[in-house]
């Protein structure tokens, strides 16, 4: 086992001094398996050791593993990649099938594969659905269910790409080639240069989508390679008065529908919504990075769908000592009252669905598989076509392994739930289904199970507030110090988690969506047990 980790760090380029280092023999459910004799220390890592008298717990840790290896809940998805669970049947037995028939062919966009077709249109289909149920239900609001029904019948080009940086990248041509062309059809006179993002908002680490990342709060990632694009400024999160930066000059707004590396931001009432009128009003582009928050995350297929109304379903605050404490500064608060107007002002205003120019999706778009994607009109999208062909070219995206993949996650999450799959891949009876919380669809549960955890652990004294957006969740504990400390006894006691970029003061809950609910009581009394060494 020393030998395999010894390899890992010699040979496989590391991303910072500590890696968790965890062998992982295989996934399932909601649970990562390492091998027999692995254990929770760290002696061999540089700076390791597993925290002072951090023993495995038996029953969380261990458990009952053929083979005797160690068992971790997985609390983290792999940054909400594996939203369906790890080992899925249906999203194995696709890629098995896929596989078989045929890999790669050529460079995207050049020959008809069926997996790419069949997923595009599906998630054509599904955008349609969404976005005009969604404006159904929010037909009096400011924005009119017609114009987002309108814009979500208008999401049906897709363009695959491997990754959620890349997609932001393809975003962002999207944009600039569309500032372009409204020149040469005399809407503006000169092409539009700015691009406009939000403060503690992370799009990726790519040369473009690194350049979103704000200054000074994102110095540390963003200073050893400058320079980074130029005509990037920033917005922040919930201020109804910095929207007036958007001008006629601006190309395109980048914006997460709930902040995730900021540590959860929830939006304000109205503010999304607010945004929208805005481009609408100057002309530039909305993109939304959907790209940790899509896929039934935060309890529908898209953020988007709940963002114009007053509180996403499983959007909330709860704690003991007031909103805000732990990460500091503009735009990290999770106060209801925003600078320029209050939230009031801002719900009284815009209630409705809130749909994009731009949606990009990745981490879970792939059922577990690497794929991204940025969506937007046939219109919009035929600009990467021509003037240059080849605007947009990549070799890999949209693989058809990964598309057969992502399609089987999709027809998961959206089923009716009247076919639940257990853990080992059997169909369950209705009164199996009920026993595990399997019954019903997947989508449908999301926000009970955020509330079960919210439920349990908001309650403990060493919680400042939970922030939670369907299985989203961030827990503060206002000091970083105790947080470093708990992700050290979280992994000794058989627990993944993490923190967040923007928020090392909180750490993170987004499992599996499959997760039980007897599985949530069980994760649930392993952190506040964590909680309680930390708190004495």
């Amino acid at each position: 086992m020393k030998i395999l980790r010894q390899q890992f760090l010699e040979h496989v380029a590391q991303t910072s001094p500590s890696p968790l280092a965890i062998e992982i023999e295989r996934a399932e459910g909601v649970f990562f398996y390492a091998p027999e004799g692995s254990d929770a220390s760290r002696e061999d890592m540089p700076g390791g050791g597993a925290p002072s008298g951090c023993t495995p717990s038996e029953d969380a840790s261990t458990g009952d593993v053929p083979g005797g290896g160690r068992r971790y809940f997985d609390l983290v998805s792999g940054v909400s990649v594996s939203n369906v669970g790890h080992g899925n049947p249906e999203v194995v037995e696709a890629v098995r099938a896929q596989a078989a028939s045929f890999m790669h062919t050529m460079v995207y966009g050049e020959m008809v594969l069926a997996p790419q077709v069949r997923y595009a249109a599906r998630l054509a289909e599904v955008l349609r659905a969404s976005c005009e149920g969604a404006a159904a239900e929010c037909s009096g609001a400011a924005v009119s269910s017609a114009a987002a029904g309108s814009r979500g019948a208008s999401l049906q080009s897709v363009y695959f790409v491997n990754s959620g940086a890349e997609a932001i990248e393809g975003a962002l041509k999207l944009a600039k080639r569309a500032a372009r062309e409204r020149v040469s059809k005399g809407m503006d006179s000169t092409a539009r240069r700015e691009i406009l993002a939000f403060r503690r908002a992370y799009h990726g680490s790519t040369h473009g989508a690194l350049s979103l990342m704000s200054s000074p709060e994102g110095d540390e990632w963003r200073t050893p390679f400058e320079p980074l694009l130029s005509d990037v400024d920033w917005l922040t999160f919930n201020d109804f008065s910095s929207l007036s930066r958007i001008t006629e000059a601006t190309a395109c707004v980048v914006v997460e529908p709930v902040q995730g590396e900021a540590g959860v931001r929830l939006p304000a009432p109205g503010f999304l919504a607010a945004l929208r009128r805005r481009c609408d009003e100057t002309g530039a582009l909305l993109i939304f990075d959907e790209i940790q928050t899509g896929m039934g995350r935060t309890g529908t297929l898209f953020a988007f769908e709940q963002a114009g109304r007053l509180g996403l379903p499983g959007a909330s605050y709860s704690g003991g000592s007031g909103a805000g404490s732990g990460c500091s500064g503009a735009g990290a608060t999770g106060d209801s009252k925003v600078d320029g107007e209050s939230s009031e002002a801002g719900a009284a205003d815009g209630g409705g669905t809130v749909v994009p120019d731009i949606l990009c999706l990745a981490k879970a778009f792939g059922g577990g598989m690497p794929l991204g994607a940025f969506i937007a009109s046939n219109e919009l999208m035929s600009l990467l076509s021509h003037d240059p062909a080849l605007g947009h070219i990549t070799t890999f995206g949209g693989h058809p392994v990964c598309c057969a993949a992502g399609l089987a996650a999709l027809e998961f999450l959206v089923r009716d739930g009247s076919r639940a799959i257990g853990a080992n891949g059997s169909v369950l009876s209705e009164v199996e289904a009920k026993g595990t919380g399997l019954g019903g669809s997947v989508l449908s549960k999301v926000e009970s199970k955020g509330a079960m955890f919210e439920e349990v652990i908001g309650v403990h004294p060493a919680v400042v507030e939970i922030r939670r957006a369907g299985l989203l969740i961030a827990v503060e504990l206002g000091n970083s110090a105790k947080m470093y400390r708990l992700m050290e006894l979280f992994v000794a006691r058989g627990v993944v988690s993490d923190w967040f970029l923007f928020c090392d003061t909180a750490f993170r809950i987004s499992p599996p969506l499959t997760i039980t609910e007897a599985e949530i009581r069980e994760c649930c009394q392993i952190i506040v047990g964590c909680l309680d060494e930390i708190e004495s």
